[in-house]
């Protein structure tokens, strides 16, 4: 991958190997992960132009592309009313997994989409959970409670990240308290 990276013709030959001559590995890191944005970014969005959210989300679950997560969740989080169970179902991974991020740009949008789930689909989800089974076969019900179960699994991890959330001071610990708080009145 490096050879031929120090001759002179080269413009850039500075910036991927350091002085010493060793790789600089920082701005390797940095170039790869540009180049992972730009391509991933595009193929999302021609998804999204499609108006296939489903596909999307599973798209952005496949590339595990931070940036790109946390782009289209700060759109999806605009249009809020657009999100569904079933999406919220795909959703709660892609947002615990963006809690894992260093960034606090990722953090903050994967605790407000959060907070925003949880006020809408919260109540139903416990609620669902909790109610007794239903007599005779009712498909969509089963359905239902699938897709709770799998949320509540989701949002039992997320409830895991946020005592750390709550540490680091600043906006993302305050939305990150607000959430747990959230969380404790629909459970």
């Amino acid at each position: 991958m490096l050879t031929g990276l120090m001759d002179n013709h080269w413009k850039a030959c500075t910036d991927w190997v350091n002085p010493n001559g060793k790789p600089n590995l920082q701005f390797s890191i940095s170039y790869i992960v540009l180049f992972l944005y730009t391509t991933n970014k595009p193929v999302v969005f021609g998804r999204w132009e499609r108006n296939d959210v489903t596909e999307v989300i599973n798209t952005m679950a496949k590339m595990a592309d931070h940036a790109v997560i946390a782009d289209i969740v700060s759109i999806i989080m605009k249009k809020i009313d657009m999100v569904t169970l079933d999406l919220c179902t795909s959703l709660l991974p892609l947002l615990s997994d963006l809690l894992q991020s260093e960034m606090d740009r990722h953090l903050s949008i994967s605790v407000e989409m959060l907070l925003n789930l949880v006020r809408v689909f919260g109540s139903v989800i416990y609620s669902t959970l909790s109610a007794k089974p239903s007599v005779g076969v009712d498909i969509e019900a089963e359905n239902r409670l699938e897709r709770c179960n799998l949320c509540f699994i989701e949002l039992e991890k997320v409830k895991r990240f946020l005592p750390s959330l709550m540490r680091r001071g600043g906006s993302i610990a305050k939305s990150a308290h607000e959430l747990n708080l959230v969380l404790q009145d629909v459970s």
